[in-house]
């Protein structure tokens, strides 16, 4: 049976040395939080609120200058629900 031959281990001193990167230089610096304190809140943006339709009519019937009286019921005949 054929014995293997000597196993050559490379010599790492004889070749040059270069230089490997630094992985933690490499990664960017955290970006500054600001103190709490300093955090504005954010504006919550107001409802959208519905027009309502009988309180139109009735408006224009003020602005046309009917009584409060005569534009509810003049609102009523076309709004049932409407309360003036």
């Amino acid at each position: 049976s054929a014995q293997p031959g000597p196993v050559t281990v490379p010599d790492f001193a004889a070749q040059p040395a270069t230089a490997q990167p630094l992985y933690a230089q490499q990664i960017a610096p955290a970006v500054q939080q600001p103190h709490p304190a300093a955090v504005q809140p954010t504006a919550v943006p107001a409802p959208v609120v519905q027009p309502d339709p009988a309180r139109e009519y009735y408006n224009g019937l003020l602005a046309q200058g009917y009584p409060h009286e005569d534009a509810v019921r003049y609102t009523q005949q076309y709004f049932q629900q409407f309360r003036g």
